[in-house]
């Protein structure tokens, strides 16, 4: 019999992980420029309004990179929608 059956695993995030379904929101880079064109705004007003740097605008944008959704709620703000308009979800 294995050694897991018999004792809790090491790892409690990982047993949370092994016994559920995680939603991870990543940013919909299309969807936040198209909004921000529409707006008529700049990476960098939205930068500024968003509390980041024009690069982190750019770079998710382009979906280069991933944010926080934290950055991606101040993001969302700026824009004046929701953070569903800006984001795709997906299930694991």
């Amino acid at each position: 019999m294995p050694l897991d059956s018999f004792w809790p695993p090491l790892n409690p995030l990982q047993a949370l992980l092994n016994s559920a379904t995680v939603s991870l929101v990543t940013p919909n880079g299309y969807a936040i420029r198209a909004v921000r064109e529409a707006r008529g705004y700049s990476m960098r007003r939205v930068a500024g309004m968003a509390g980041t740097h024009r690069s982190t605008i750019l770079r998710i944008e382009r979906e280069q990179r991933g944010a926080s959704p934290a950055v991606l709620q101040r993001i969302a703000d700026a824009l004046g929608v929701p953070i569903q308009a800006i984001t795709r979800e997906r299930q694991e």
